[in-house]
C-alpha cells in the first residue's frame, strides 16, 4: 500500500467486501509509521473576506460543502493519509475553530493550534511553531477541496531529496479567440483558440526544516511563494508534485457554489 500510495482496500470474503483496512490503522498495528512522525501543517487563518457574506461571521475553513465544515474533510482526509500530528495555524474567528475541533480526538489526530495575533501570510505561521517542526512536514492550506494523496506527496518529497515539493495543479487557459503571431507586421502564424496549459501552485507542500532557518530574517509575515523563491534563490532542490486527483481552491463565492454542486460526485461514499 505504501508503495503503491493506497491508503484503503476492501477486504473480501469470495466476491463480497466484509471490511476495509486503512494504513493508518496497519501502520500503527506494525508500529511502522513513517509518516505519522511528519506533521502537518494546515493553514486556517484567513479572513476570507472575497467570500463575503459567508465569511463574516464564519471562518472560510468551517463553511459547510456536503453538510459539513470543510475543516472536518480537511482532518478525515490527513488522518487517513496515515498522519495524526496536525498544528493548525488559526486567526480570524479563531474561537470558533477550537471550540469545534478541541484536541482533535474526536477526528482521529492530535491538534496544536499556532495562534496568530496579527495575519502573517500564508507561511509565517511556521515560526510560531518552535521545535515542532523538527522533520519533513506537509503545508496544506485549509481552504481546499480535494483528495490529493498526502502520503504520496511525502513519499515522493523524501524519495526525491528534495528541500521543498510543490504540489501543481495543470490548468488549461481556453482563449476564445484565434491568436496570431507577428513578426513585425508580417504575419508568421496562427492557432484558432488555443488552449495553452500551465501547472499552478495547488496549495499544498512538503518542507524540510532545514528551509525555515533562511526566512528567519524575512519579516514577520510572508507566504508560501517567499519561502519556495528563497529556496531556489539559495540553490535548494524544489521539487513539482502532479496533483491529478480532484482539487479546487475555494477562494471566491462561484467557487463555494461549485464545492457545493462537486461533492456528492466525487466525495460522496455510495449507498
Amino acid at each position: 500500500m505504501t508503495d503503491r500510495g493506497v491508503d484503503q482496500i476492501p477486504l473480501m470474503r469470495g466476491e463480497q467486501v466484509i471490511d476495509v483496512a486503512f494504513i493508518r490503522d496497519l501502520l500503527r498495528e506494525e508500529d511502522e509509521d513513517p509518516q505519522l512522525s511528519h506533521p502537518v501543517v494546515l493553514m486556517a487563518g484567513g479572513r476570507g473576506t472575497r467570500l463575503h457574506p459567508l465569511t463574516e461571521q464564519t471562518p472560510k475553513p468551517m463553511l459547510a460543502v456536503g453538510g459539513r465544515p470543510l475543516l472536518e474533510r480537511l482532518l478525515e482526509q490527513i488522518r487517513d493519509a496515515g498522519f495524526s500530528r496536525v498544528l493548525m495555524a488559526v486567526n480570524y474567528r479563531a474561537e470558533v475553530i477550537e471550540e469545534h475541533f478541541g484536541d482533535g480526538s474526536r477526528f482521529g489526530v492530535d491538534i496544536e493550534y499556532l495562534r496568530e495575533e496579527r495575519p502573517l501570510g500564508s507561511a509565517g505561521a511556521l515560526r510560531l511553531a518552535g521545535t515542532e517542526l523538527d522533520r519533513p512536514f506537509v503545508v496544506m492550506n485549509a481552504d481546499l477541496l480535494t483528495n490529493v494523496n498526502l502520503g504520496a506527496l511525502m513519499r515522493f518529497h523524501l524519495e526525491e531529496d528534495h528541500a521543498v515539493t510543490v504540489g501543481v495543479r495543470q490548468y488549461v487557459l481556453e482563449l476564445p479567440y484565434g491568436v496570431v503571431e507577428l513578426d513585425g507586421t508580417r504575419v508568421i502564424g496562427l492557432s484558432e483558440k488555443p488552449k495553452p496549459r500551465y501547472f499552478v501552485n495547488a496549495g499544498v507542500y512538503a518542507v524540510n526544516p532545514g528551509v525555515l532557518s533562511l526566512v528567519r530574517n524575512h519579516g514577520e509575515a510572508f507566504d508560501m511563494t517567499d519561502v519556495i523563491g528563497i529556496a531556489l534563490a539559495a540553490g535548494l532542490r524544489v521539487g513539482g508534485f502532479p496533483v491529478r486527483e480532484y482539487w479546487l481552491d475555494i477562494g471566491q463565492l462561484g467557487d463555494y457554489e461549485r464545492a457545493e454542486n462537486d461533492h456528492e460526485t466525487y466525495f460522496s461514499t455510495p449507498g
